[in-house]
């Protein structure tokens, strides 16, 4: 139905050296799309894009980075299959729904010390955590911003070290008495 419109889409992917995976992805979504909105391609417009993609976000709840996805699809296929200009302003991206993740609560990470019964294994332990901290915030730097995954990696590496300490000091008053 649409075999002219993906000529030229992948006429525009070979161009670009872009994967064959990805065409295939956008051949999906823009054919949703242009089913959904049952008007010939060369009739679309950038509020025909931005409703469709406000219905896949609000009504049937689909994530941030699928509609991302879909504008990805839909701004190629617009730019470079059917000419017409794409104005973010109309048809913006989504900022992603990524959760900062939690650090322990202090009680947990003093059970896990706790399962440890030599000093190495603590100290393995100790040093996994770390370790996690420190990945996780190069993973949280790489998709959302430096300053907050800086913020996060200090605040998880204080907490550790005060779980550490406060472990050690208990130990130790368990010890004297």
């Amino acid at each position: 139905m649409y075999e002219e419109y993906f000529d030229k889409l992948k006429k525009a992917f070979q161009i670009r050296n872009r994967k064959e995976s990805s065409l295939e992805a956008y051949k999906q979504s823009i054919s949703k799309f242009l089913d959904t909105i049952g008007k010939n391609p060369e009739e679309v417009t950038l509020e025909d894009a931005r409703d469709y993609i406000f219905d896949l976000r609000v009504n049937q709840k689909k994530s941030t980075q699928y509609c991302n996805s879909i504008n990805s699809a839909l701004k190629f296929f617009y730019r470079f299959v059917l000419n017409k200009p794409w104005d973010e302003d109309v048809v913006p991206r989504m900022i992603n729904d990524l959760k900062q993740p939690e650090v322990m609560p202090l009680e947990s990470i003093e059970k896990v010390i706790d399962t440890a019964t030599a000093v190495r294994n603590k100290a393995i332990i100790i040093i996994l955590g770390i370790t996690f901290i420190l990945c996780s915030a190069i993973w949280f730097l790489w998709v959302r911003n430096i300053a907050m995954g800086i913020v996060w990696l200090a605040i998880g590496i204080l907490e550790l070290c005060i779980a550490a300490i406060l472990y050690w000091r208990s130990k130790k008053n368990q010890n004297i008495a």
